[in-house]
């Protein structure tokens, strides 16, 4: 009767025992596929912050390009000698008309940029939110990791 008793106790024992090492294979394949993800996340959140820098360095280069080349044509046009003849309403037009052209691929550039930038940083704000979350199911599963199955949670003093 004892002995009977004890075998089912050892049995029942060891059958958790088999369960609790299966589920450690599935947290810790789990935990590996997290780990692989959140570095995943990490590299690609870092690829958009360097590509949203490097956005950024171009439209500041463009702007100070353009700015310089509106100055020169400003001391261009203030250091020339009006010309001797003036102009024909025909080419005033026509340099009008230049202008109007430059001023809205300038702005059209710009705009192209800013809408790259705004979309630079919503993947990134995307990516980070996902790296968070990805970071606390992974504290969770480490967490789970660490105690015992059958055994009330107790606290981990993290290092």
């Amino acid at each position: 009767m004892r002995k009977d008793s004890l075998l089912q106790d050892y049995e029942r024992d060891l059958a958790k025992l088999r369960q609790a090492e299966v589920l450690v294979v599935q947290k810790t394949t789990q935990l590996e596929e997290l780990e692989r993800s959140v570095r995943d996340n990490m590299e690609e959140s870092q690829y958009l912050r360097e590509t949203l820098n490097r956005t950024r360095d171009t439209l500041d280069v463009e702007k100070r390009l353009n700015a310089t080349v509106k100055h020169k044509k400003r001391v261009a046009f203030t250091t020339e000698q009006a010309p001797a003849v003036p102009a024909g309403r025909k080419q005033v037009d026509q340099l009008r008309q230049e202008i109007q052209a430059t001023r809205k691929a300038y702005n059209d550039r710009i705009r192209r940029k800013d809408y790259a930038i705004r979309n630079l940083q919503e993947q990134l704000h995307q990516t980070a939110e996902d790296l968070d979350s990805t970071s606390k199911e992974l504290g969770d599963i480490r967490t789970t990791l660490m105690e015992p199955p059958g055994l009330p949670p107790r606290e981990i003093i993290q290092e």
